[in-house]
């Protein structure tokens, strides 16, 4: 609902942020859709594009953070080398800095 209150904007990151209220207030399985919208969103526009508030405004972000790369090191465990392990490992504790 918030989205008919504010002003629109046509920036990258405006359009996503109302799709995916767009998708809240629809209801059903909004859960579903929003994430696939999410991630369909967030890589056709990048992160680069998206407003910080999408990116850092989540109330578990680091939970979240940490879930994200313990289960990329678990995947990535099972079929990469050792010496790749460890390259992706230094990528992934980088970024989360």
């Amino acid at each position: 609902m918030i989205s008919k209150y504010t002003q629109p904007s046509n920036t990258a990151s405006s359009l996503c942020w109302r799709a995916l209220i767009a998708n809240a207030n629809v209801g059903g399985e909004n859960v579903h859709r929003g994430a696939i919208l999410g991630a369909i969103l967030g890589a056709y526009v990048g992160d680069e594009q998206l407003s910080k508030e999408m990116k850092e405004g989540l109330y578990e972000k680091k939970v979240i953070e940490k879930e994200i790369d313990d289960f990329v090191r678990a995947v990535m465990k099972s079929g990469t080398s050792s010496k790749e392990r460890s390259v992706m490992s230094k990528q992934c504790s980088e970024e989360s800095v």
